[in-house]
This record gives C-alpha cells, sequence and structure tokens, in this order.
C-alpha cells in the first residue's frame, strides 16, 4: 500500500520534467558578511568588520534559480539595465543554468545590498527604478516572452512591480495556452485575474482583499480573492500555509520548518515548487504539499536559497516520521 510519504518522494522526482518560463523583475542580491563588536564613535551605529562577500541572483532570478535547482529549465524573461549589476546578473544566471532572456533598458539594474553579522541582517540598502520598460525594450519583453511561450510547460509570474509585470506581458500570458501561477504583490492585483494559483502572503491576500490582516484570518482571505485566479496558496509563516481549490475546498497546511534563520526568498521556493508540481501534472495540493516542505528547508539557511530534489527528499521524510 503507497502511504503519504512514498507518494510525495516520488513525486519530487517528477519535479525536473517541466519548462518553466520565469516572467517578473530581476535584481541582482549582495550579500556582505562580517563580524560587529563596537559601536562607531561617530554615530550610535554598529561597525561591521567585512570578511566577505557574495553576489546571487534575485527576485525573478532566484525563482529561476530555485527551478533550476531542482533539475528543471528556467527560461528567464525579465529587465536589466546596461550596467555592470545587469552583466554580472547575466553571467549569475549562467552560472546557475537558467535560461535568460533579459532587454536592457535605460535603468539602473535592480540591487539589493544585505550587511549581515552573526547570520543577522543589520542593514539593506536598495538600488532601483520602479518604472515600466521604454520603447525598445518594453517591445523585446513583450517579444520574448511569446518566443518563449511554445517552450514552456507552465509560466510563473514573479511581481515586485519593478516594471516588468505590465498590461502588454500580462495580455500576451493570458492569450497563451499555459498555465500561469503568479506570486504577487497587491498594487497589481487587477493584473491578475484568470489565471491558475496565486501565491500570496497573509498579508498580501488581505491587502488584495481589501481588508486588515489583523482582522481577516487566511481562511476568509483566500474566500475574497479566490476570482482572481481558480486556487490560492496562502503562506501563513509560521503557522504553515493555506490551500483553497477551485471547487472551494479548503487545506491548512503546518509549518515544516525546524529552524529559521531567514525567511527572505522562502517565497520565491513556494512559487517555483508550486509551479513546478502544477506543470509536471500534479494536483493543486500536491503542488502546495511539497511547497511546504520545500519552504521549511529554505528558511533554515541564511539569505534568499534554493532546496535541491535530494533536501527535499530528505525534508519530507523527516517532516512525516516527526511525532
Amino acid at each position: 500500500m503507497t502511504t503519504e510519504l512514498d507518494r510525495l518522494i516520488g513525486h519530487v522526482s517528477a519535479l525536473s520534467a517541466p519548462t518553466v518560463l520565469v516572467v517578473g523583475d530581476v535584481m541582482l542580491d549582495r550579500y556582505v558578511w562580517g563580524e560587529v563588536d563596537r559601536i562607531s564613535p561617530e554615530a550610535p551605529v554598529p561597525v561591521l568588520d567585512v570578511l566577505r562577500e557574495e553576489e546571487r541572483p534575485g527576485g525573478a532570478a532566484n525563482v529561476a534559480r530555485n527551478i533550476a535547482a531542482l533539475g528543471a529549465r528556467a527560461i528567464l524573461v525579465g529587465l536589466v539595465g546596461d550596467d555592470p549589476a545587469a552583466r554580472r546578473l547575466r553571467e549569475l544566471c549562467a552560472q546557475h543554468g537558467m535560461d535568460a532572456r533579459m532587454a536592457a533598458d535605460r535603468r539602473q539594474t535592480t540591487t539589493k545590498i544585505r550587511y549581515l553579522a552573526l547570520n543577522q541582517q543589520l542593514l539593506r540598502a536598495d538600488r532601483e527604478d520602479r518604472h515600466p520598460g521604454h520603447g525598445s525594450a518594453a517591445d523585446a519583453m513583450v517579444s520574448a516572452v511569446r518566443d518563449a511561450l511554445g517552450e514552456a510547460d507552465i509560466v510563473l509570474v514573479s511581481d515586485y512591480a519593478k516594471g516588468v509585470v505590465v498590461p502588454p506581458v500580462m495580455d500576451a500570458l493570458r492569450a497563451a495556452d499555459r498555465p500561469v501561477v503568479i506570486d504577487p504583490k497587491p498594487i497589481q492585483h487587477h493584473l491578475y485575474k484568470g489565471f491558475l494559483l496565486m501565491t500570496p502572503n497573509h498579508r498580501e491576500a488581505a491587502a488584495i482583499a481589501g481588508t486588515d490582516p489583523a482582522d481577516t484570518p487566511p481562511r476568509e482571505a483566500a474566500d475574497a480573492i479566490a476570482a482572481y485566479t481558480d486556487h490560492v496558496l496562502v503562506t501563513c509563516g509560521p503557522r504553515g500555509m493555506l490551500l483553497r481549490e477551485a471547487d472551494g475546498r479548503t487545506t491548512e497546511l503546518p509549518a515544516r520548518a525546524r529552524s529559521v534563520y531567514d525567511v527572505s526568498g522562502a517565497g520565491d521556493t513556494v512559487v517555483a515548487v508550486a509551479g513546478l508540481a502544477l506543470g509536471a501534472g500534479l494536483s493543486a495540493l500536491e503542488a502546495a504539499e511539497l511547497a511546504n516542505h520545500a519552504a521549511g528547508v529554505v528558511v533554515g539557511k541564511v539569505g534568499k536559497a534554493t532546496v535541491s530534489a535530494d533536501e527535499l527528499r530528505r525534508a519530507v521524510r523527516e517532516d512525516l516520521a516527526a511525532p
């Protein structure tokens, strides 16, 4: 007799099968690691003695990185500037096995610099433009989306409201015969109607519904925004996740994290794993279950991270074996 453990373990291998088109706001994440043992004499702030620096793909590029880490093919379409950060981001995408087709525009490439000590973030500094793409860059981005749709089994939209997720792009996706999963930004909710799955956190779901999250339980928030997409998967941090399916059924999934160092990027992993599962033909509930186990892995890592197939299998075994 096949157990839940056997079933989910078997599904992990299926995640490498789909080709996934990721459309969204890409960015370069920089991490500056160091030690703090004194306060500045110039101001009441800590002095970070820098030990090392690291760069990683961020935003939609981190979603694509999660897909590649699970062995699937990731096509990435986004918008960058013509600057050193863009060139470095393209290099990192290639190193992580992504097929990056990013349009260049008159902007600075979004860059987030995080300063950390003892695995704790002290400060984040952002450089970004939020305007939509201009002229030929906007046309090139829409053209890249349309060209890639013919190669993709499923589309993931990673929206940070920085100029990529705009009506022409969403119209191109809506006209295609492909399932679409959206990691939303509440201010853009009017663009999401008619797709397969949306993966907001509780705060985002309440914002899309036009309510206060303190007064709106996840189930009510999911019900309120169910008209936008067939399924809604609300992530609730330490309370786990709630899935509302197209037929109105809801399932609460308990949090699977055993240790939490950093929740940044967990949403990227959730949308990546859920999208891979749906692209592989799994049900919405199976997709949510795998995404929940995967999120439990990445929050135990520092910085925006990924989960491998072996790590996901191990997490499923440990999570389901726990009392």
